[in-house]
C-alpha cells in the first residue's frame, strides 16, 4: 500500500474496546515493517469547514469537502488518534475481507495531509520522524 491509500475497516477497533465500521487512511508504506493510519468521520462536530488542515481546533483534523477526492460525504481525517499495524496483520484482515481497498488519495492531497500530521500534538516521535521521511520522498518525485 502507499501513503493515502484509503480501506474501508468492516470492524474497526477503537481503543475503548467498541467496534464500528470506518474509513482509514494509510500515511506510510510500510517498509519499516508497519503501518501508520488515522480513521475518518463525517461527523462535524465543531470541526472547520476550511478544506485542509484544521490545526487550530480542539482536535487537530484535516477537511475534504463533500465529493472532494473519493469522499462522497464531507470527511474530517482525524488527527487525535495514530494507529500503528504490523503489515503482515493488515494484509491478513485485507485477505479476511474485512479491510477493502476504497481508493488513494491525491498526491497533493497526501502532501498536504502529512504536513499536518506532523506536530500533531498526539503523534508520537517515531512516527512523526516516518512521516518526515514518506513527505520527504514524495517531494523529491
Amino acid at each position: 500500500m502507499t501513503p493515502g491509500t484509503v480501506l474501508f475497516d468492516k470492524e474497526f477497533k477503537f481503543q475503548d474496546g467498541g467496534e464500528s465500521p470506518k474509513l482509514l487512511v494509510i500515511l506510510n508504506d510500510g517498509t519499516r515493517g508497519f503501518y501508520i493510519f488515522v480513521k475518518t468521520t463525517s461527523q462535524r462536530h465543531n470541526k472547520g469547514l476550511s478544506p485542509g488542515c484544521q490545526p487550530k481546533d480542539r482536535f487537530r483534523n484535516f477537511y475534504l469537502p463533500k465529493g472532494n477526492c473519493l469522499f462522497s460525504k464531507a470527511t474530517w481525517v482525524q488527527l487525535d488518534e495514530f494507529y500503528e499495524a504490523d503489515v503482515n496483520k493488515l494484509f491478513e484482515l485485507k485477505l479476511k475481507g474485512q479491510l477493502v481497498y476504497e481508493g488513494c488519495l491525491e498526491e497533493p492531497t497526501i502532501k498536504e495531509l502529512l504536513v499536518c500530521c506532523i506536530g500533531a500534538p498526539d503523534i508520537s516521535a517515531n512516527q512523526e520522524t516516518v512521516l518526515e521521511d514518506v513527505l520527504a520522498t514524495l517531494v523529491l518525485k
